[in-house]
């Protein structure tokens, strides 16, 4: 089901920060030709466990693995016990440099560590394609009941993000 939209107008966010309970055990967000204002930068995200007043950004809240292919090989990522999640990097501003792709997010309203699962396809700032794939975890037992998409610099010049919910709990 089809639960929120976040369309970017050189926006410095994309917060969802309603529609993530306990409705479904499953989410998934689906990434719509996300484009950066700033050329070569990361795609990143953090969670909040209080509806989006605040979203978690201290060191240790977050860990992140993944891979990139980029025009120079394969680059494993790894964000161990940082303050945001790394979705993918080198994200160019050129034309059609944008991202695609999904994130899925794993009962988020449970109150073990919140486990999130990443594939996602751009031109990279080389104007190369390339894919990232990871996984990511919120490092604390509690529920996340909202969550940030933003640059690591600069604004989201263009783009939509969609929230589904796509399991209900047995």
């Amino acid at each position: 089901d089809l639960l929120d939209t976040a369309t970017a107008a050189t926006s410095a966010t994309l917060d969802f920060t309603s529609n993530i309970s306990s409705d479904y055990y499953l989410y998934a967000f689906v990434i719509e030709s996300i484009a950066p204002a700033t050329d070569s930068v990361q795609l990143r995200m953090r969670t909040s466990t209080d509806g989006g007043s605040t979203f978690d950004a201290t060191g240790g809240d977050y860990n992140y693995s993944g891979t990139e292919s980029t025009s120079g090989g394969i680059v494993v990522n790894y964000n161990i016990g940082n303050d945001y999640i790394i979705l993918c990097t080198g994200v160019g501003n050129a034309t059609n440099e944008n991202v695609n792709g999904s994130l899925s997010c794993v009962n988020p309203s449970g109150t073990n560590y919140t486990y999130f699962n990443t594939h996602l396809g751009r031109l990279n700032n080389l104007g190369a394609p390339s894919t990232a794939v990871g996984n990511a975890t919120r490092l604390s037992a509690a529920d996340v009941d909202g969550v940030r998409f933003y640059m690591s610099s600069g604004n989201i010049a263009s783009g939509t993000i969609k929230l589904y919910g796509c399991c209900k709990p047995a």
